[in-house]
């Protein structure tokens, strides 16, 4: 966002002229507009960025339509998975898919070469990334393939080292989902 008063960039003896002081005052809003659109559509060149009215672009583009509760992140995150797909698809490939759109050591991925089964565990702080992958998942893995997708949720080993009366305070839920207790 630019807040650029226009009276600052006009030489000390213009800016006395009432004139020009009524011009700049009618003017900067309209260039403050300006700045703020194109810092916007710089900003919805990239899918990390992109604004709404970007989001909404790619979505169109890409013959996406988002869930209905889909927070602007959410929406971003699924827009790269659909992006990131690349055929054909190799099994280091998709570590790299994953790596880029879970972060490193964001998920767990296994292969069972006998039984055609593809496991993906994404890590707890990826949960709501969890159907955009699964979606991801169906359209990269070949279709001799069975996938098996889950979250890792906290376990109890993880509160081994606390008392009881300290985790009563969560619920069951929270001990399960929240990341940090």
């Amino acid at each position: 966002m630019n807040n650029t008063d226009l009276l600052d960039h006009w030489p000390d003896e213009v800016q006395k002229i009432l004139e020009f002081r009524a011009i700049a005052e009618a003017e900067t809003p309209e260039m403050t507009a300006l700045w703020n659109e194109i810092d916007n559509m710089l900003a919805d060149q990239f899918i990390s960025t992109a604004t709404l009215r970007g989001v909404k672009r790619w979505e169109r583009i890409l013959k996406f339509v988002p869930k209905g509760d889909s927070t602007l992140d959410e929406r971003r995150f699924a827009i790269l998975t659909k992006l990131t797909e690349r055929l054909p698809y190799t099994f280091k490939m998709l570590h790299a898919i994953l790596t880029e759109l879970c972060g490193e050591g964001g998920y767990r991925l296994t292969l069972d070469r006998d039984s055609y089964t593809l496991t993906s565990n994404l890590g707890l702080p990826n949960y709501n990334k969890f159907q955009a992958v699964a979606s991801m998942l169906r359209r990269v893995v070949p279709a001799n393939m069975m996938i098996v997708t889950g979250v890792e949720y906290n376990r109890h080993s993880k509160f081994n080292k606390y008392r009881y009366v300290d985790l009563t305070a969560h619920s069951h839920s929270q001990l399960r989902k929240e990341v940090n207790i």
